[in-house]
């Protein structure tokens, strides 16, 4: 009886023994890293002297924080071939130390091969920025092939450029010289514009750095240097909101003859000499004559050799207005593509005889202002944010798009454990104490360990193959034209297990993971410690690692591409009797869902529209909205059957401008909306069917395509031929700012203004030989004090003016319920089709204005 008890006992313990040594390993396999194994040929490194670094940071040592920072290695090798990785790093301490206190967990990499002797310069691109602390240097580490450090070197910073300052890149001649451009004095500056000289070398291949300049300056250099990437990259970067200012002159074939006519708005054809006396400034800019104030001299006394050219017609640029001219031949023209501007000047002003000419300075202060004036209506002294990777924070929601759904997986396991637990436990004893079966204990432990053994064996084998996830949102803003495009993806990797996980993005990008402090609340919580990363360039692509990631954690990252598309969208739309009549083709290699055509005050369902379709086209154009104070994505979100919320905010360039915003009646003013491309009279929507479009389909993870879903945004501007229609409704023709005579003028909301002293100019284009066509002219001024629903009714000391082109002076006119309208159209509207509007503040004493953005209408 003893021997069987004491057999009894043995065989209890080796079952419990048996049971916990199951359970043990179900769990570990669902918790253990996925494992990559990779056959590395290393080269032992035997130099009697090392490498040596050189490190340089920014453009010309310039740079913006937040933004795609350049940083140029120099690597001179030692007595033997090397073959290594070159890393840069930033990091934080104290000012102006090489002292390294905070290091940012990312790396951006390149990999490295010289022979021995050799001498070359790695250009490596990285965010300037290291979460809340603020970045003061880069490290630079080089590291033979099996990881040994072998050399490294600091590199603390020189000039930080702030966000609301103007950064100018020169494309230039060694010799062109730009004083009179870098004294100017511009509103709202803290200081006199930075610039930093490009060339083949040093000039991106990729427009989200470029993001760092807001102008670029093309003159007297030799553009067919520029490789094609790098001429994709300008092109886009103007697509995005850059301004591009184009020098022809006596050597217009060198710096434009290699332009691709997509960024030229002229067709030069020769060179001319321009008599002394000739008219060398704007008709409008700093030679305006205000009261209290003398008229700067327009003139030069000697010659100046200019290029000769005409506009050029297509449908890529709208908007083209010539701000100056001799006769027929156009001196300045500025032109909208996208979001951006190119401005044409026919003579250097970096040459003599224009470089020694007093007004110079004043010419470049005309061209920035008639360029990008509302630029310069943000206060320097408001609080500023930046956006975040790829201005994350305008774009709000899309981390919640890209999070992953309720897995099942581990709530599964955790179910089966229990239940494994409670019949091992309450379940055994009930039936063998309660129903007093003895025998049947075992039993019951022998198939708990056959069925739930299996079970958990199993669903850890699938989860960890079925639980990587890679979900993702690709906005792809096409550019003017329609065949090129900058592509951000947003993507959200949710991992199974602790592991080492790499990224292998096609094609040439700039990637980086997002901070959590760009995270919402429910990603956060998904989320692990702020993680680890090696971005490396690498051939075909770009790889990002990622070591030891915990197991079951989301990780959002954001990568950008120039991309050129395959196929292009193209449309063809013109105002006919208050209706927009025309077609939409669609020629990309993937078909198009949920396609609607955006204008101010206008919602166009398109439909879905097919690889290879051509869609006919004609809706009503309305001047008022029916959904005031709603933007157009809650309209269409309301139609769809979802909640909407109104929120509004300045933003430019990738940073947020936080103004307060108190206006009074901002509901009278039709805001920018944030899904209209700037300045673009109509704008197109739409989502790719097919990943293939934004190449999101070609990133793995390990080797492999993980499950998930990828959603492409399309967001395209539209041009509206408008030269065959006498009546053009307000809200077509859009205004920009070309003067800033006021030195509190201020843009508080989107497209609402506020001034107490000085004048504002705005400028319209209209299509030439509109003072020949249209019989009437109707000029609206909102103004947010004087309205019916105002504090003050019918109170306004807002005062306007019309320049009249025939006489060469300013009109005062009078608003009546905010507008005005002539009939003498041929004294307003001058031959290229330019209307100039003027905003003063007629009472200071009575405190300032509000107003919202002019409007123009024809008749």
């Amino acid at each position: 009886m003893l021997i069987r008890c004491s057999a009894r006992g043995q065989v209890k313990t080796t079952l419990k023994i048996v049971v916990g040594c199951c359970l043990v390993l179900a769990f570990a396999f669902l918790s253990s890293p996925l494992q990559a194994s990779a056959h590395t040929t290393t080269r032992t490194l035997t130099a009697t002297s090392s490498p040596t670094l050189q490190v340089d940071v920014g453009f010309e040592g310039s740079f913006k924080r937040g933004y795609w920072t350049p940083v140029f290695v120099g690597v001179s090798n030692g007595d033997s071939d090397f073959a290594g990785t070159l890393s840069v790093s930033t990091f934080s301490g104290p000012l102006h130390l090489t002292t390294i206190a905070i290091l940012s967990p990312w790396s951006f990499q390149q990999p490295v091969e010289l022979p021995k002797g050799a001498k070359k310069q790695y250009t490596i691109y990285a965010p300037y920025f290291l979460g809340n602390f603020s970045p003061t240097g880069v490290v630079a580490d080089l590291r033979d092939a099996r990881g040994k450090l072998v050399a490294t070197q600091t590199s603390t910073s020189s000039y930080e450029v702030k966000p609301d300052d103007l950064f100018i890149g020169l494309l230039a001649d060694v010799d062109a010289n730009f004083d009179p451009l870098r004294s100017v004095s511009l509103p709202n500056q803290s200081g006199s514009p930075t610039t930093s000289t490009l060339d083949a070398t040093t000039m991106p291949t990729q427009a989200s750095a470029l993001e760092n300049f807001d102008v670029i300056v093309l003159d007297d250099f030799n553009s067919s240097r520029l490789s094609h990437a790098q001429i994709a990259a300008l092109r886009t970067w103007v697509n995005q909101g850059g301004v591009l200012i184009e020098v022809g002159g006596q050597n217009w074939q060198r710096t434009l003859g290699a332009l691709p006519p997509e960024i030229l708005p002229v067709v030069v054809n020769g060179t001319h000499i321009l008599p002394a006396g000739t008219h060398l400034l704007p008709t409008v800019g700093p030679v305006i004559q205000t009261a209290g104030q003398s008229a700067l001299s327009d003139t030069l006394k000697d010659p100046v050799i200019a290029s000769t050219a005409r506009l050029r017609q297509q449908n890529g640029f709208f908007n083209s207005e010539t701000l100056l001219s001799s006769g027929t031949t156009p001196l300045i023209v500025r032109s909208q593509q996208g979001q951006g501007v190119i401005c044409y000047l026919a003579f250097d002003p970096s040459s003599t005889p224009l470089l020694n000419w007093q007004n110079t300075g004043a010419l470049w202060k005309a061209v920035l202002l008639h360029a990008m004036g509302d630029t310069f209506m943000l206060s320097n002294a408001v609080p500023t944010s930046s956006s975040g990777p790829g201005q994350i924070l305008t774009r709000g929601g899309v981390i919640s798009m890209i999070a992953p759904a309720m897995l099942w997986g581990p709530w599964i396991l955790a179910f089966l454990l229990i239940s494994y637990l409670l019949i091992l436990g309450p379940l055994r004893y009930y039936i063998v104490r309660r129903l007093k079966r003895p025998r049947w204990g075992w039993p019951l432990i022998l198939s708990s360990i056959v069925v739930f053994s299996p079970l958990a064996y199993g669903l850890a084998f699938y989860q960890r193959g079925a639980a990587l996830t890679d979900n993702s949102v690709s906005l792809i803003q096409i550019d003017q034209g329609g065949s090129t495009a900058h592509v951000t993806t947003y993507m959200g990797i949710y991992v199974p297990g602790q592991g080492d996980y790499s990224l292998h993005i096609p094609g040439e990008s700039l990637a980086q993971p997002i901070d959590n402090q760009f995270l919402d609340n429910k990603s956060l919580v998904l989320a692990g410690d702020d993680l680890s990363a090696s971005v490396q360039a690498a051939v075909g692509g770009t790889d990002m690692k990622l070591p030891d990631l915990g197991p079951w954690t989301f990780h959002p990252l954001v990568f950008e591409q120039d991309r050129q598309l395959q196929g292009n969208l193209v449309s063809h739309l013109s105002l006919r009797s208050g209706h927009v009549v025309g077609t939409v083709s669609n020629t990309l290699n993937t078909s198009l869902s949920d396609v609607y055509i955006l204008l101010t005050h206008t919602i166009v369902s398109v439909g879905d529209l097919a690889a290879g379709e051509t869609r006919q086209v004609d809706f009503p154009l309305y001047t008022t909205s029916s959904h005031p104070a709603t933007s157009l994505a809650d309209q269409i979100a309301a139609n769809g059957g979802l909640t909407t919320r109104n929120t509004h905010a300045i933003t430019s360039r990738g940073m947020i401008y936080l103004t307060g915003g108190k206006v009074p009646n901002p509901n009278l003013v039709d805001m920018p909306d944030p899904l209209l491309v700037a300045s673009a009279p109509a704008t197109l929507i739409g989502w790719a069917n097919q990943p293939a479009v934004s190449g999101v389909d070609e990133v793995t993870i390990n080797g492999n395509h993980p499950s998930g879903q990828h959603e492409n945004f399309l967001h395209m501007p539209l041009n509206i031929d408008i030269s065959g229609s006498g009546n053009i409704p307000p809200g077509i023709i859009g205004s920009h700012l070309v003067d800033i005579q006021s030195y509190d003028a201020q843009a508080i909301l989107p497209g609402i203004y506020t001034m107490n002293t000085g004048s504002l100019t705005f400028a319209f284009s209209m299509p030439t030989g509109s003072n020949q066509q249209v019989k009437g002219l109707t000029v609206t001024v909102p103004d947010l004090l004087a309205s019916a629903a105002g504090p003050s009714t019918n109170v306004s000391h807002l005062g306007t003016s019309l320049y009249n082109w025939q006489t060469g002076a300013w009109d005062t006119i009078s608003l009546h319920k905010n507008s005005f309208t002539t009939g003498n159209v041929g004294a307003y509207i001058d031959h290229s089709g330019r209307v100039l509007l003027q905003v003063s503040n007629q009472n200071s004493a009575m405190g300032k204005l509000f107003f919202g953005t002019p409007l123009v209408a024809t008749t």
